[in-house]
């Protein structure tokens, strides 16, 4: 196998070479035509890249239309992927899995309220964009930081922020208080 290899790595630095000869003006100089030929090598692994990765594209598509996942129609003379029933269903479940496009993107709709409400996580660092997630909705819904992963706000929590809470199996990890005496923290929220 190696000596294939070197063998045909010989002939394509011949035909290099040649290629480059051919190129070049008339009378042109070694390190010209040395230039030349890596110019020549250059767009080659250029190609054989671009190949690569199209060879990647095609695999994938076929692996997914073998799984049933994706399927081939005809629109008004172009070919166009879809996915079927089951690439849905297998789409939704790996964005279950991997958490990444259950975090809802909705705005909740946070009203004043009389009393303090204290929000307070503790969410690992392997769930970083729950966490940076949930600041931003805290954020939304006009609460402050008060210390660490402790926020707080004169705010009703709205019953679909919970709900989303859930959904992302973040509520084990957040705690939220309804305070009627504040003490210090009324200071920040008056």
């Amino acid at each position: 196998m190696k000596i294939l290899e070197t063998i045909g790595g010989a002939a394509l630095e011949t035909s290099d070479i040649l290629l480059a000869i051919m190129t070049s003006s008339y009378g042109s100089s070694h390190s010209r035509i040395e230039r030349r030929k890596e110019e020549i090598q250059q767009v080659r692994g250029k190609i054989i890249a671009e190949l690569k990765e199209k060879q990647k594209l095609y695999n994938l598509i076929s692996y997914l239309k073998k799984g049933g996942l994706v399927i081939k129609k005809r629109k008004s003379n172009r070919e166009i992927w879809g996915m079927t029933e089951k690439g849905e269903k297998e789409l939704k479940k790996l964005k279950t899995y991997y958490g990444k496009s259950v975090l809802p993107p909705r705005r909740y709709k946070s009203e004043a309220s009389d009393s303090l409400t204290i929000i307070a996580f503790d969410i690992p660092e392997k769930e970083r964009q729950k966490r940076d997630w949930l600041r931003r909705k805290l954020i939304e819904m006009k609460f402050k930081l008060v210390q660490g992963s402790v926020w707080a706000g004169k705010r009703k929590i709205p019953e679909d922020f919970v709900e989303d809470l859930n959904l992302c199996k973040l509520l084990p990890c957040v705690e939220i208080f309804t305070v009627s005496k504040t003490g210090t923290l009324d200071r920040l929220f008056l």
